[in-house]
């Protein structure tokens, strides 16, 4: 509602609008700023924190934070097709994969 202007139909630039292929009505998919920043951020932190700790790729959590995201936005447009296009919040979808899959992967390393 906040990111797609409410009711005053203003275009504020914290969105990404993502076509939907193939749909003869011309609609999109939204994806906030927040859900691309947030997650963003973890990565971010997390590639540094392995560069500190001179850890490599597949033994860091940049790589496996990184695939986490991959496999939410995945999962939220999967949702999102499922729902037949009733929105969900991303960040639902996004943190839980990125921090559980970095969890169950880093425990075995």
């Amino acid at each position: 509602q906040v990111a797609s202007g409410g009711v005053s139909g203003e275009a504020i630039p914290m969105l990404l609008r993502i076509p939907h292929f193939f749909d003869p009505l011309g609609g999109y998919a939204i994806l906030c700023f927040g859900d691309i920043i947030y997650p963003g951020q973890l990565i971010a932190f997390s590639y540094r924190f392995d560069r500190a700790g001179k850890k490599g790729i597949l033994n860091g959590y940049f790589l496996w934070l990184t695939v986490g995201y991959v496999v939410g936005l995945f999962l939220t447009y999967l949702v999102f097709f499922l729902m037949d296009g009733h929105g969900q919040p991303a960040l639902m979808y996004l943190v839980p994969c990125t921090l559980e899959l970095c969890k169950v992967v880093c425990r075995t390393l």
